[in-house]
């Protein structure tokens, strides 16, 4: 069914003409990132889940700051994006969970928001996204919804995405342009019956529970009375067909998986079909069943088809989160978890990362509990990022993984955090910089990629005095990488010796090379200073160290002076520095 909802054209020029002052974009991206969680949330957790209501009560509160600017507000709908007056507000490229395409598949194309939209109309489409997120099948659709709904503070304008043709499941039999559906049917069932004439063309098709009038016109058919005028199928036809025998032998051929996957097929469209609650209970154990004997056997590809195939086929919500609950259970997901573990081929591999895919947001959960029995690193950030790509929807999903005692545990949570990007998890970023295990804390400091300048060096400019080495000499570089006055004043005060002396040789030369990388030629003469100091007779060791690291930093920077010093260094009675000074310069002739 598709309903449109049409606006007058005094509406339309309002809510399709709006121009938003600046700051406005920012504030409609967090209400639209906000209704992407809440809708995913809606699909995880019962209504009265504490998360779901927190969850909601951000949505609330990002839709009034966003109102309070500007109102109307028009959001125009792509098929992977929302935008704003031209710019890209949110965008989600994966399709089964893209709440846009949600939108845009149903038909809308711009949704408009005005002052005064109320706690309860929002909940309400809210509720009417998160039952046509991710559902393909059929039944009502976001418009017909949203029609019902009649929102006071929402309007909405659809374009009528009524479809043109019609096949059955092979494409074999589709309507011309202007053939009536009805005759193409019954054509279908008489061909089928009857056959086209010629030797070679198909004489059977496939009918399932979309083709009801089409079954009744067929069982009519296959048996007449004999008694009515008009015409009479062939007595032959109720005999065994004399191409029987060639169906019997191709389905011999097939091979194991083809068998199975007609299954699947079949149990999925059961599932769609309005049967007796005891049989579709029956068919959803089936289900599990044949999940359980891929995953025991390492058939992931099989386990990943049978689990998208459930979440896709048109069915209560319910149903589909009670199934999806028993596929995430520990005893599944152990097993899963500990052949990841091990040393695999890319390819099965591969197939685990798509069966955790199918699983959409429901594999968030086992990603991360999977996360401290997976010992390789690269395979670990693989993880990582796959629970990223699916939405993690809460912060608090990741405060177990702080926790832990194994560092490259709490490392992993740090770079989910880094790229969730919202004000609680840069919050939380802030507070781990007292962590008690350095490994931790440089991890925070390397985080700042994705970050604004200013974000980066409030982030970063504690860590400047860790007590570990390594963690101050990552913080130092992670300041290069978002050079601004507030970084090169940041740097320029532990260049101080006060603050250096004594610090592992490694750490100054990080913080003269990141000085030098952000104040370029203002910070000649301030480093030069040091490779004087380092140069004289009676030189101690730490001022020869300082001296090493300085000609390092001069290398950085693009200046004549600091190339006339790198080669008066080069004849320095100071062995450590001469050396020094000649690999900085085939360095800075290498790289800059």
């Amino acid at each position: 069914m598709s309903c449109v909802r049409v606006a007058e054209p005094a509406t339309l020029t309002r809510v399709t003409g709006l121009g938003l002052a600046g700051g406005a974009n920012e504030r409609a991206r967090r209400a639209c990132l906000a209704l992407a969680r809440a809708a995913r949330a809606h699909r995880l957790y019962a209504a009265n889940n504490a998360t779901l209501q927190r969850m909601f009560g951000d949505l609330d509160g990002a839709f009034k700051d966003l109102l309070a600017l500007a109102s109307p507000v028009s959001i125009t709908v792509r098929r992977t994006a929302f935008e704003l007056d031209g710019a890209e507000l949110f965008v989600e490229e994966n399709l089964d969970e893209s709440l846009p395409y949600a939108f845009y598949r149903d038909g809308i194309r711009q949704i408009a928001f005005r002052q005064g939209l109320r706690r309860e109309e929002l909940a309400a489409l809210l509720k009417a996204i998160a039952q046509r997120l991710n559902f393909s099948g059929l039944g009502d659709d976001l418009v017909s919804l949203l029609w019902r709904l009649d929102l006071e503070h929402v309007d909405y304008v659809a374009v009528d995405a009524a479809p043109t043709r019609i096949e059955d499941d092979d494409g074999a039999y589709a309507s011309a342009p202007g053939e009536p559906v009805a005759e193409t049917r019954l054509g279908t069932v008489l061909a089928a019956l009857f056959g086209p004439g010629g030797d070679d063309a198909p004489v059977s098709m496939h009918l399932d529970a979309h083709d009801i009038t089409a079954k009744s016109i067929a069982q009519g058919l296959a048996k007449p009375n004999e008694m009515a005028p008009g015409l009479q199928p062939l007595a032959v036809l109720t005999r065994r067909p004399a191409y029987a025998q060639a169906i019997q032998n191709e389905v011999a051929e097939e091979g194991e998986d083809a068998v199975s996957l007609r299954g699947l097929e079949g149990a999925l469209r059961a599932l769609a079909m309005p049967l007796p609650e005891d049989h579709l209970e029956a068919v959803q154990d089936a289900l599990m069943r044949m999940l359980d004997t891929s995953i025991l056997e390492n058939q992931f590809l099989v386990a990943a088809r049978i689990v998208h195939g459930m979440r896709t086929v048109p069915q209560p919500r319910e149903r589909v989160s009670n199934w999806m609950h028993q596929v995430i259970a520990e005893a599944r997901i152990r097993h899963v978890g500990a052949r990841f573990a091990t040393k695999l081929p890319d390819e099965e591999r591969a197939q685990i990362v798509m069966f955790f895919r199918a699983c959409g947001g429901w594999g968030v959960e086992p990603i991360l509990k999977l996360l401290p029995s997976v010992a390789d690193a690269k395979n670990r950030r693989s993880l990582s990022d796959l629970a990223l790509e699916l939405g993690i929807i809460d912060i608090d999903q990741l405060r177990p993984l702080l926790g832990s005692e194994q560092a490259f545990v709490a490392q992993e949570a740090v770079h989910m955090l880094s790229r969730l990007r919202t004000d609680g998890s840069f919050a939380l970023l802030r507070e781990l910089r007292r962590h008690p295990l350095p490994q931790v804390r440089a991890a925070v400091a390397e985080s700042t990629d994705g970050l604004s300048t200013e974000a980066a060096s409030e982030l970063v400019a504690d860590l400047l005095d860790d007590p570990d080495p390594r963690v101050r000499s990552i913080a130092a570089r992670a300041l290069a990488k978002h050079p601004s006055k507030t970084a090169e004043l940041l740097l320029e005060n532990v260049m101080h010796k006060s603050r250096l002396d004594g610090t592992a040789p490694e750490v100054k030369r990080a913080t003269f090379e990141a000085y030098a990388m952000v104040a370029q030629e203002r910070a000649v003469h301030p480093i030069a200073r040091f490779v004087r100091e380092g140069d004289s007779l009676f030189a101690t060791r730490e001022q020869e160290d300082f001296a090493v690291a300085a000609v390092w930093a001069l290398a950085r920077i693009r200046s004549v002076t600091a190339v006339e010093i790198l080669k008066r260094a080069c004849s320095s009675r100071q062995r450590r520095l001469k050396r020094a000074a000649r690999e900085a310069l085939m360095w800075m002739k290498e790289h800059v």
